[in-house]
């Protein structure tokens, strides 16, 4: 529950960073935080790729699950992530970024299409063990509070809730908008002028 509570904050606010920077630039409170963003926004990136891997080494380790072939994609672009980040934060090295972004990337794509093959299985054909299926969900939270449209199982159950590859999927995204949100001093001096 906490990875799961952690991944729908850190989604929420980026989001709503994004949405304010993108769409709000002169607003002073934007401004500010913006500010932060260049300031702390590496570090935020790299505490939510290690939060991610924590929190993917509790659910296989600790709790037992055996990760889907999906879920084991996802782990070759996110471990990195969590080496890669931190370094960049300890080096003060901005060029990590560019890096950050398209690993994150590749690991938001993985996500977004496991993400589709838990919620509608019937649109994607995909190979996966009987050991660790691929549309298997292991952890399923806030189901009375998210309901998506369209998810109900071979049984016609409704499914409900955020799951891992959802967790996940927030972690990526919320990478690739610290990341790709961080001005570098050329890039806040373009900006004042």
């Amino acid at each position: 529950m906490l990875f799961a509570s952690g991944s729908v904050i850190l989604l929420i606010a980026t989001l709503t960073l994004a949405i304010l920077a993108l769409g709000f630039p002169d607003l002073k409170i934007t401004q500010t935080i913006r500010n932060h963003v260049d300031e702390h926004g590496l570090r935020l990136a790299a505490l939510a790729a290690v939060m991610a891997t924590f929190g993917s080494l509790y659910y296989s380790e600790f709790a037992g699950f055996t990760p889907c072939k999906f879920c084991h994609y996802q782990r070759h672009a996110m471990y990195p992530l969590a080496v890669l980040l931190p370094l960049g934060v300890l080096r003060a090295d901005d060029g990590v970024r560019l890096y950050g972004m398209v690993i994150a990337g590749i690991g938001f794509a993985l996500a977004s299409y496991h993400v589709r093959m838990q919620f509608w299985p019937g649109s994607v054909k995909a190979s996966c063990s009987l050991d660790a299926p691929c549309t298997q969900r292991l952890v399923t939270v806030f189901g009375d509070v998210l309901k998506w449209p369209g998810t109900e199982d071979i049984y016609g159950n409704i499914v409900v809730g955020v799951s891992i590859p959802m967790m996940a999927w927030s972690f990526f995204l919320a990478i690739i908008i610290l990341l790709g949100l961080i001005r570098t001093n050329a890039r806040i001096s373009d900006a004042e002028e």
